[in-house]
C-alpha cells in the first residue's frame, strides 16, 4: 500500500549521480572495484563506472508503484494479500 515506506533488505533503491551530470535511480544488484550495477525498474541492470560516479546515497523513493489501494477494491486487496501469503 505504501511501497516507501520501508524497504526489504537488498531491494533498497539508490541514487547514483554522475561526474557529467546524470542521474540514475534502482536497486544496488552489485560492486566491484570498477563500477556499481544497478538493477532497474523494467528488470535490466545498468553498469557504472566508478570513475563516473560523483555520488551514491540511498534513495527514499520505491520503485515499487503506488495507488493500489485506489486501483484495487478491499476484496482485491484480500485476495492478493492472501495468495502472497500462500506462495511462500
Amino acid at each position: 500500500m505504501f511501497p516507501s515506506a520501508s524497504f526489504a533488505r537488498g531491494y533498497e533503491p539508490v541514487q547514483v549521480r554522475t561526474r557529467s551530470g546524470g542521474e540514475h535511480a534502482g536497486m544496488l544488484r552489485s560492486e566491484t572495484p570498477e563500477a556499481v550495477i544497478l538493477g532497474t525498474v523494467d528488470g535490466g541492470e545498468t553498469r557504472i563506472p566508478r570513475s563516473e560516479i560523483a555520488s551514491l546515497e540511498p534513495g527514499a523513493v520505491s520503485p515499487m508503484p503506488q495507488g493500489y489501494d485506489a486501483l484495487l477494491s478491499q476484496q482485491e486487496l484480500s485476495d492478493l494479500v492472501a495468495f502472497l501469503r500462500a506462495a511462500r
